[in-house]
């Protein structure tokens, strides 16, 4: 442990030095294994320890290419996986406190194995670098006291290369007559149970007693388990990061948070460690960074115990390397690596503190401009507002929708996203963004409210975390975000609405507070907008079988009812009466949709909004009538909005069509709740809501790949006799945000090839890549499962999502 010995005399006995550190493997003046948190020791002050080691006429280590050779990295600055922890090939024998100690290690890959044994004869063993080197998976020694031979098997059936990622292997360390045993795949075994005053007889015969059972000579080996847990899994939570393929499964954790290492003896040998020395380094990400997400040591922690406590520092991944002894003296080594990931959660599966922590560090964002933030969280700090505009801008033109209704919805959402969790990161360190599935709530008022999502608003989770709703003000009137308000449009934004707010500039809003109407010009959404259900996450996932079907359904009924429930459309649209020319069913049709007729009669020009309202005035929405277009753009309006049949629009004149606009429309006073329009980010509901998309395309990558993943529809052949387009305004746009070249508007947290995490403006494509999983996932986070329980019982529709483990079978 070159880190480890302090810059005292090596040979000293006291708590340092090399003496020390035998001592200690003796199981000496051991704690009780209790869980003790981190320390880090600096490189210069391993060099230094190393040094002093050298200096102590023990030269021989670095001349076998050992600790000298240990942490050494590659030239751009990630860790060569060629080299263990515990150093390249090398034997050494030391004679002191009358033991001998016999060191061995591998070099081939990045899990090793080192076995000690402590023996009452005074003969040295060793062995040459050459006879080790050439037989990598063949390696033995055997003490002058003929006890039972070690032998170590790096990797066996695996030729002695692991690949990144992979299991820790973990090999029997025990001689066979006809060669070694083969090493279980994902346990490592050292035979270490020779003791002082002992032969191989009375070895056996210990081990009998420990085991129970006759043990023969190449038998009895034991297992060293590493095991990860955090306040998380403490409560139940498994697999975190299956279907992930640069995961393994039981070797995540988090960024600032306390995990708890352990070790243990894997069988029921009745035998139990004494204490363990740990090496945690980060392995990846520390080379020189530009526009670095987050901050990296190339620190070692060395803490000691058979169970410590640690916090890494950020994604990235970590090599552990820890060797313990046991109450016989027996010695053990395991050397593997650990991912360090955000995992996002479900808002429910959320701890108190976290859901909290997002809440709050929520209000932080809206309550502190990016130029004073920067002062308190760092460069990476953004404010709400930031997001806002963003969003707004990409949304809010008057031609074009770079965000929405079109092909870029996932990457453009999944790289806002990104952006923002990395600034809510710079407030509360170990939060991520969680996801909020909608359809638990769907499943739970399916029956109990024959799916009127209404009664939600009132629950008590919409109502703690979010805030009620003034049935009055249409404002919200309880919690951390009561009175929320719209912050007022600076002379530099060219998107704002009439009123000045950072709104879509088809609002006519007056009011300054956050609004929800949860109501569609007066009407229940629910004949338009149902509540998304496990049906329709299951149709999308196995429906949909091209990348382009399945783009163009998401924007849709999988998530934007939720938008139209919590936002809603207000103002004089509630009293407009149209049953002088429509049955009830197309009047109701029509208002249900008022905010898209607003929306788009504003973008084809045929309404305008005045330039400027000031406060406590009523400005109202002024048509375009003397344009030959207005009639034929409204009467397009309330066919595909309303569902008005052409034969029934063919029965009304142009004087009558006007009069419908003039009851509607025109010189009114029309605005959607802020979820429901280009400034919805406003809303801390907002942010779990596309996490929940991104979550249903990684898990439909993984258990029924699209058939078709072209993006270019203008070579694209799925079979369709439909046009294929990028975005709803082609013939009015470029369709600008859709095209998979096209650079999202927000910039994305990315992995490089250094293993280092940088801030990037992404093409929509890259952004793709980036989220899907496999070989080309970049992201810092995963989902924490991909599994719907909730969606199995009959009342939800008895849906059965198989899970990523079945994926296989299911194709």
């Amino acid at each position: 442990r070159a880190g480890s010995w302090d810059d005292e005399d090596p040979m000293d006995t006291s708590s340092g030095g090399l003496r020390g550190f035998m001592r200690r493997l003796a199981g000496q003046g051991q704690d009780e294994g209790k869980p003790v948190r981190t320390h880090s020791i600096s490189k210069a002050h391993r060099s230094a320890s190393r040094d002093s080691f050298r200096g102590a006429g023990l030269g021989g280590f670095d001349g076998l290419g050992g600790f000298d050779d240990m942490g050494k990295r590659r030239s751009n600055g990630e860790r060569d996986p060629g080299r263990s922890k515990l150093g390249a090939t090398m034997v050494a024998t030391v004679v002191g406190l009358g033991v001998i100690v016999t060191v061995l290690t591998l070099g081939a890959d990045n899990h090793s194995t080192f076995s000690l044994k402590h023996s009452s004869t005074t003969a040295i063993t060793s062995s040459t670098p050459q006879s080790i080197s050439q037989t990598p998976t063949n390696l033995a020694t055997d003490s002058a006291s003929n006890s039972a031979s070690r032998s170590v098997d790096a990797d066996a059936g695996n030729g002695g290369s692991v690949q990144p990622h992979a299991n820790p292997t973990m090999s029997h360390a025990h001689s066979k007559a006809n060669g070694l045993s083969h090493a279980h795949p994902t346990m490592m075994h050292v035979n270490t149970h020779s003791k002082h005053g002992g032969n191989a007889n009375q070895d056996q015969e210990r081990e009998k007693k420990r085991k129970g059972s006759t043990v023969a000579s190449d038998q009895g080996s034991l297992s060293l388990l590493l095991s990860i847990s955090n306040d998380y899994t403490n409560q139940g939570e498994s697999n975190t990061g299956e279907g992930y393929s640069h995961i393994t499964v039981g070797r995540v954790v988090e960024p600032m948070r306390e995990t708890t290492l352990a070790m243990s003896l894997a069988d029921e040998s009745g035998s139990d460690l004494s204490t363990c020395y740990w090496l945690i380094e980060q392995a990846s990400g520390t080379a020189g960074v530009v526009n670095g997400a987050y901050t990296y040591s190339e620190d070692v922690v060395e803490p000691e115990g058979v169970s410590v406590v640690h916090t890494f520092a950020a994604p990235a991944t970590y090599s552990v390397s820890v060797t313990c002894t046991d109450a016989d003296s027996g010695f053990h080594t395991l050397s593997t690596s650990v991912e360090c990931v955000y995992v996002r959660r479900e808002l429910r599966d959320l701890s108190s503190a976290d859901l909290t922590s997002f809440l709050d560090t929520f209000a932080v964002m809206m309550e502190t401009s990016t130029k004073e933030g920067r002062k308190t969280y760092g460069a990476n700090y953004r404010s709400l507002d930031y997001y806002v505009r963003l969003h707004l801008k990409g949304a809010g033109s008057r031609n074009a929708d770079q965000i929405h209704d079109g092909m870029g919805v996932l990457t453009q959402h999944a790289t806002m996203t990104s952006d923002f969790e990395l600034s809510m990161q710079t407030v509360a360190p170990s939060l991520s963004v969680p996801y909020w599935d909608y359809t638990i709530d769907s499943a739970a008022f399916k029956v109990e409210d024959k799916g009127d999502a209404s009664v939600f608003f009132e629950s008590e989770f919409w109502v703690s975390n979010f805030g009620s709703t003034s049935s009055r003000k249409h404002s919200i009137d309880s919690g951390r975000f009561a009175d929320q308000q719209v912050s007022l449009a600076s002379e530099d934004d060219e998107v704002k609405s009439p009123y000045g707010f950072l709104r879509a500039p088809w609002n006519l809003n007056p009011s300054s507070s956050v609004t929800r109407f949860h109501k569609m010009c007066g009407l229940n959404p629910r004949a338009a907008y149902a509540w998304p259900t496990c049906e329709n996450h299951y149709a999308l996932t196995f429906q949909q079988k091209t990348w382009y079907d399945w783009v163009w359904t998401v924007s849709y009924l999988p998530h934007g009812p939720v938008h139209a429930w919590i936002g809603g459309m207000g103002g004089t649209c509630d009293g407009a009466d149209l049953s002088d020319w429509l049955e009830s069913s197309y009047e109701q049709k029509v208002k249900l949709n008022m905010f898209g007729v607003l929306k788009n009669m504003w973008r084809i020009e045929m309404i305008e909004m005045p330039k400027f309202c000031s406060e406590g005035s009523e400005c109202t929405v002024q048509c375009v009538k003397d344009s030959n277009k207005f009639v034929h753009k409204f009467t397009a309006q309330l066919k595909g909005f309303g569902g008005v049949p052409d034969d029934i629009m063919g029965n009304f004149t142009e004087a009558a069509i006007m009069d419908m606009a003039d009851r509607l429309l025109c010189g009114k006073q029309l605005y959607p709740g802020d979820h429901l329009e280009a400034a919805s980010p406003v809303e801390a509901s907002f942010w779990p809501i596309h996490p929940t998309l991104d979550r249903l395309y990684q898990y439909k990558t993984l258990v029924d790949p699209f058939h078709g993943t072209a993006w270019d529809v203008t070579v694209m052949d799925d079979g369709d006799d439909h046009a294929h387009k990028f975005c709803e305004l082609d013939s009015d746009s470029d369709c600008l945000g859709h095209h998979p070249g096209d650079l999202t508007v927000g910039t994305s947290v990315v992995r490089q090839s250094s293993g280092a995490y940088t801030l990037e403006t992404v093409s929509n494509a890259e952004a793709l890549a980036a989220v899907t999983p496999g070989s080309g996932y970049t992201m810092p986070y995963v989902y924490q499962n991909f599994k719907w329980a909730h969606c199995t019982s009959s009342t939800s529709g008895a849906v059965a999502f198989p899970s990523v483990g079945d994926a296989a079978a299911f194709r």
